[in-house]
């Protein structure tokens, strides 16, 4: 069934989530091009194929039965920690303010193929409660302009959305029920949910405007969430389907877990906790193969309740000062492989006249327009120093560099 209201209310511009992030993460793999952030219990935005390219406005849970709504990311108290100290795998405990329920969940990039994991148990207090999962797709770093679908995957109930190259499939192990998709502001689950306590619109498509897309798990308590992504919807869903079932999701995360402790081995960590816990959150912020040494500034949209398409930079894209903080920091750890594919992917994107743009996109273009000393000649100039003084890099003295 076509769904009415595009592309979403006047009232419902689509906007960013709060930069204050409690959590950031990706894999240690270059297989595996998702990065993903987390705030006030649930994810928000996921970066896909590229770490300057989100995809995703939130991913959360609403709670419902006979005269009962709660929504996880206002309704419940949050907590959350690495499972271990500098691996970017996320254990969150959300517990209804009233006592209703409690959501655990495990959140994680799959190290081996395009997507995002979670690990979810729901515990209610009252039998008569239901978990329904709700996605709001912003691909391609904008909330307009999504198509967003109910389907299935070789016989798999799942949740499709795209817009140009981009696709997702929202997929869950224990499979879903009902499922919807629509309109923000009008005709989507949120609206369904919060009115009638279940899935009963059951729209089958919305297109081309601010769209989101619900499901319930039913009875489900303990379930996997795959969301993959990949260049078109039948990939994506691969994706998602091939992560649920190649060995589950413990064999995922202590995958997940071997590549990031490999990561720090003889690296020189001051402070181990925090000193692995802040290393992670650089590494985190860096590009893949298909970039070598590009690291931005931030996984997040600054005043990003605010924020709607036409303001699609935030901070995450590379700022030359940033990103040379962010070098050396590498450096002074051990990772001197890190800090010098950063040096190399700034001499990558100069400009002719040699300065640099005061934020950039990945692939080189600016983003901002304006000059400025602290994003230009000054951090360059640093970085290069200190790796031609530590001697171990074979960097010129003279000449050009």
């Amino acid at each position: 069934m076509h769904v009415h209201g595009s592309p979403g209310m006047a009232r419902h511009v689509p906007r960013w989530t709060s930069s204050a992030k409690d959590a950031v993460g990706t894999s240690m793999s270059e297989l595996s091009r998702v990065w993903f952030t987390i705030s006030h219990g649930i994810v928000n935005e996921v970066y896909y194929p590229r770490v300057d390219i989100a995809n995703t406005r939130d991913l959360q849970f609403l709670v419902a039965g006979p005269s009962y709504f709660s929504e996880e990311r206002k309704d419940t108290e949050h907590s959350i920690e690495m499972v271990e100290d500098g691996i970017p795998v996320f254990s969150i405990r959300n517990t209804a303010k009233d006592s209703s329920y409690v959501i655990e969940k495990t959140v994680m990039a799959d190290p081996e193929v395009d997507v995002l994991l979670q690990h979810v148990r729901f515990e209610p207090r009252d039998k008569g409660l239901t978990p329904y999962v709700l996605l709001a797709p912003h691909i391609m770093n904008g909330g307009y302009g999504n198509t967003a679908w109910v389907s299935e995957y070789k016989g798999i109930p799942a949740l499709f959305a795209q817009k140009g190259p981009i696709s997702m499939a929202l997929l869950s192990s224990t499979g879903f029920t009902d499922m919807s998709v629509g309109f923000v502001g009008i005709s989507d689950p949120w609206q369904d949910i919060s009115r009638n306590h279940s899935i009963t619109w059951k729209y089958t498509e919305a297109h081309n405007g601010n769209v989101a897309m619900g499901a319930s798990l039913g009875s489900s308590r303990e379930f996997v969430l795959a969301l993959g992504f990949g260049e078109t919807p039948s990939e994506a869903a691969l994706k998602a389907r091939n992560s649920l079932q190649r060995g589950g999701f413990q064999r995922s995360m202590e995958q997940c877990i071997r590549d990031w402790r490999r990561y720090y081995e003889g690296k020189d960590i001051p402070h181990v906790r925090l000193g692995r816990i802040s290393a992670s959150v650089l590494r985190v912020h860096e590009a893949k193969s298909q970039f070598r040494g590009a690291i931005i500034a931030s996984l997040s949209i600054p005043w990003g309740n605010s924020k709607s398409d036409d303001d699609m930079g935030g901070y995450h894209l590379v700022w030359p000062r940033d990103m040379v903080e962010a070098a050396m920091a590498l450096h002074y750890i051990g990772d001197d492989e890190g800090a010098v594919k950063a040096l190399e992917f700034l001499r990558s994107t100069q400009e002719p006249d040699g300065h640099w743009y005061q934020n950039l996109w990945l692939d080189g273009s600016g983003y901002w327009s304006g000059v400025q000393m602290d994003e230009t000649a000054f951090p360059p100039i640093l970085l290069a120093d200190l790796l031609r003084r530590s001697r171990r890099y074979g960097l010129r003295t003279t000449g050009t560099w």
